[in-house]
């Protein structure tokens, strides 16, 4: 039996200033095997299981700033630990950030834990996100 798993990408342009911007994330559900665990929303990844999950994610950001360009993942609002990527950047440059984390989630609230994926210092563009999130045990 496989995990309960969700991978979406987004292509589309995301415009980005220095302060902190939830991105969007579904643009394309490569898999979502267990809707009833973990869903996929536009802006979120929604946890309805309690369990461990391995959350990762790689942004392609180009920069028409210039500073320390920084991308992590909250769950509902709370930054979650060992999730934080950063690149100083200039204008003109492009850089790929990858993250990723492993979290005990506790889904036993009416209020289902969702993740998102922000990104916040250096003002920008994404050209490409893509998001994965799976049960571990």
């Amino acid at each position: 039996m496989s995990k309960p798993l969700v991978r979406v990408y987004n292509n589309t342009t995301q415009t980005l200033t220095a302060t902190a911007t939830p991105l969007a994330l579904v643009g394309v559900v490569v898999v979502e095997n267990a809707p009833c665990v973990i869903d996929a929303t536009s802006n979120s990844i929604v946890i309805k299981r309690t369990g461990y999950y391995h959350v990762v994610a790689d942004v392609i950001f180009n920069a028409t700033g210039t500073g320390t360009e920084e991308t992590y993942f909250t769950m509902n609002g709370t930054v979650l630990p060992c999730a934080l990527s950063a690149a100083n950047v200039a204008q003109g440059d492009i850089v790929t950030l990858h993250i990723e984390t492993d979290v005990p989630i506790s889904a036993c609230s009416i209020i289902k834990p969702q993740i998102q994926l922000v990104m916040e210092g250096a003002t920008g563009t994404i050209s490409h996100l893509c998001i994965g999130v799976w049960e571990r045990i």
